[in-house]
């Protein structure tokens, strides 16, 4: 059955981590022959830095406590390049519940991480961009009725900095008549289709209570 399951690799192993099985997914994914491998010290699939660190000794020690340990970080196969694998390794046991050996299945999932990478390095660039250009950007949580909000809308609104305001916060501050105009051009812009929009309003600071201009 092991040996059909090729977009895994899955990796057998006795107490001392030597290999005693090794299905075809795991020749695919890290590039050793089962022939090979077979007695060899499972620990080839780590990076040199983690070996010395002791991550795979750490590794089954959690899997002996607690009967499986996770992990994701670089991976080794056999030519040397690296692959950023997720795995489970899991502590097999014999019929009197004493462990007789360890099973790691394991999955490669570079490019997903590079892909997670680039957004997060996205969302930072956009996130300096907002906070260099001082503009509010925000989120409507309808069902909470609240504003994921970056720090500068409570800024241009007067709120408090911790505060997470609500859509009523908001309105309540709106100048008289405001909220109802919106209202309106907001409806009249879904009827046409539009989806981007641009709307002026006036606004009352809660904490000076001055009048301001607001684009929308």
């Amino acid at each position: 059955f092991m040996e059909s399951i090729v977009d895994f690799a899955i990796i057998t192993t006795d107490l001392s981590a030597r290999v005693i099985g090794w299905n075809t997914g795991a020749e695919l994914l890290l590039g050793h022959a089962e022939n090979s491998i077979l007695g060899r010290s499972a620990d080839v699939i780590f990076t040199p830095e983690d070996c010395a660190a002791g991550v795979p000794e750490a590794e089954r020690a959690t899997a002996l406590r607690n009967g499986r340990a996770e992990d994701e970080r670089w991976h080794l196969r056999a030519d040397g390049s690296r692959f950023w694998g997720s795995g489970t390794l899991m502590t097999l046991k014999d019929g009197t519940g004493g462990a007789t050996g360890f099973v790691k299945v394991l999955r490669d999932r570079t490019v997903q991480r590079a892909t997670e990478e680039a957004l997060r390095a996205a969302n930072q660039r956009l996130r300096l961009a907002i906070e260099a250009s001082r503009m509010a950007v925000w989120d409507l949580d309808v069902p909470g009725n609240t504003l994921a909000a970056s720090p500068e809308l409570n800024r241009i609104m007067g709120f408090p900095p911790q505060m997470r305001p609500t859509v009523d916060d908001t309105r309540r501050h709106y100048a008289p008549g405001e909220a109802e105009r919106l209202e309106g051009l907001f409806a009249e812009a879904f009827a046409r289709g539009e989806r981007l929009f641009e709307f002026e309003f006036r606004y009352i600071r809660p904490d000076t209570g001055a009048e301001r201009w607001l684009m929308l």
